[in-house]
Order: C-alpha cells, then structure tokens, then sequence
C-alpha cells in the first residue's frame, strides 16, 4: 500500500504545533555593553552584546541573567500560543479537532519572543521582537491590494519617520490607474485619472516607533475625473403606480469628484530583518464633493432601487452634490528600513 494516503492522514489527524514546531527555537538577545547570560541553568561564558542561543519550548517563562561590568539584570521570558497551534483554530474542520486536543498540553505548542534588546541603563523597559539598538531610521511602504483595487486602483508609495520615541510621521502619495478590475468587462472601457495624498500621525503605545502596535490620525485627500455610464429616468419610481410618462434612458457623463477623509485608524507593524509588514484599519469620515458634466438632462434622476438605497454603492460613488459618509480604511503595506 503506499504510503502517500496513510501520511496525509496522519497529518489531517495530528496537531499542526506538534507536527511543525520544532522542540526548541533560537533566541537572540542584544545588550548596549558586552554581557554574560544565564539562561535558566545554563551559563553562557562568551561576553558580547549578541547572544543567540536555543531554549526549549515549554509552558513555564523561561528566565534569563544578563551580566555586565557594573550592573545585572534579570527577565522572564513570557510564553506565548504559536502560529502553528492557531492553525488548529482556521481550519477545525481539516483536522476534526484532534489537533486542538492533541495541542493543548503540549509543550511544542508554546513559542517565546526571539528578539530581545536589553538597555542595561534602563530599568523600564525591556525590548521583544526587535533590536532596539539598530532603529529604522525612515521605511519606504508599498501597497500591493491597490494595484487590483475594486475602486481607486492606484500605484501607492508610503514613507515613514521616527519623530521620537513612540511617535512617527509617514506622508503617502498614489496615483490612480486608468482602469480598475470592475470596468475590465465594460465597453466602451473608460478612462480613469486622479491622485491621492494623505499624511498620518502614529503613537506607538507598546515598543519604540516605528515597531509593534499604534494609534494612528489619518487625513486623506483623493481627486478623481471619469467616465461613467447610468440609467436615468426623468421620474422619480413611484412604488404605489408607474407613471406612464416616465421615460428610462441610459446616458454617458464625465464624473468630477473630490474626497477628503479624517480617519482614527489602529495598526500593527512588524520587522522581519529588514522588511517591515504594516496591517491597519479604521474608521472615520469622508467627505464628498462631486460635480457632473457633460449629461444629457442634469434635472433627471438616478435609477436606483429604492428599497435598499444604502446597498447602491456604485450611486453613491458618483452621486452629484457635498454630502458625508463612513470612510472605513482596512489593508496591509509592505515596507523596506534604510
């Protein structure tokens, strides 16, 4: 019998912590002066400002020593649920569960921070996940979900700065691509033009900016001009009788919109060596102020369905006058320190 069908098995039936994880994992500690650690029970002779060293998986913290010239410091190393074992919780229907089970009591199941940074002539704070003592000075972001955008494809670049210890300041600027994925089957296929700039204050509430989890005050200023094409009917449907008047007709029109946006957004920031991945959303206010040109009769009105009128998304994107809505900003950008 082969041995392909009895592995998958295994595998759908087992714990994804205790099939991927290994028994121990490496940790790196960086100090501003050259140390000796004490990692649990064992002594590590070499005195640097760089230690890497293996621990074992386990459910207890894992308590480390850092010794210096004049001064010696002791922390405790919190653990934390890996990514493996959350795996059990997205696909529980994979694996029937037996992985969560199997888990649970694990010690494979468990994963400490593996970057340290210990500031010996500070008693405040300790550092995971980063080395404090190599900042990024300035991060160049991309966003690669606005090059398939459903609305406002663009081409986005973000730039961010340290302006202190938790704070930072990052401006973005974007063009908007001709087309978006939802006119790819439209014909005529038209033209889009515009741009977009936006300027965020961040605070970082957890590590030194620009790592870890943040407050953020966006504003955001979007100016489009398009084509578009809409049924209009110079009567507005009546729901108790049609009036037999009314007349339906489908009329081209340039659309002339700008959008100004205030939003408080929260977001995650994590280094990986020197690329950084940005996760954010928020929630926050646009405000609209389109014009319409180039229409057949101005007086007329859209054909919408009345019933549910907050459903008519495309209606609202091109409605003409000065009105507000709910701006809700929710992506993920990718980004290189320098």
């Amino acid at each position: 019998m082969s041995k392909s069908p009895l592995f998958i098995l295994l595998l759908l039936c087992s714990s994804c912590a205790s099939v991927f994880n290994q028994p121990a994992q490496s940790i790196q500690v960086w100090t501003n002066e050259p140390t000796r650690l004490i990692v649990a029970t064992d002594t590590l002779e070499v005195k640097t400002t760089k230690h890497i060293f293996s621990a074992k998986r386990k459910k207890e913290v894992l308590p480390i020593t850092i010794i210096g010239d004049s001064v010696q410091r002791k922390i405790e190393l919190p653990p934390q649920n890996s990514f493996a074992y959350y795996v059990n919780y997205i696909y529980p229907n994979v694996n029937l569960l037996f992985g969560y089970f199997i888990d649970r009591e694990a010690d494979k199941r468990y994963a400490f921070p593996t970057k340290i940074s210990v500031d010996l002539s500070d008693n405040q704070r300790d550092y995971y996940d980063y080395n404090v003592f190599k900042k990024a000075k300035q991060l160049i972001k991309f966003t690669p979900m606005k090059l398939v955008g459903f609305h406002n494809s663009s081409f986005e670049v973000a730039y961010e700065r340290p302006t202190g210890e938790d704070f930072s300041t990052q401006i973005m600027a974007s063009v908007l691509l001709p087309n978006k994925l939802t006119t790819s089957r439209e014909r005529p296929r038209f033209m889009t033009r515009g741009f977009r700039v936006a300027i965020e204050e961040r605070y970082y509430f957890k590590k030194d900016a620009p790592y870890g989890p943040y407050f953020a005050l966006e504003l955001d200023f979007l100016k489009k001009n398009f084509y578009t094409k809409q049924w209009f009917s110079n009567q507005k449907m009546n729901h108790h009788f049609y009036e037999t008047t009314r007349v339906e007709y489908e009329d081209v029109f340039l659309v002339k919109a700008q959008f100004f946006s205030s939003n408080f957004k929260f977001g995650y920031q994590k280094e990986y060596e020197k690329f950084f991945v940005d996760f954010y959303f928020g929630l926050g206010k646009r405000y609209h102020n389109t014009v319409h040109e180039q229409r057949e009769n101005p007086e007329d009105f859209f054909i919408t369905t009345d019933n549910f009128p907050f459903f008519d998304l495309k209606s609202q994107r091109i409605a003409k006058g000065k009105f507000t809505s709910v701006s809700v900003p929710v992506n993920f950008r990718l980004g290189w320190r320098f």
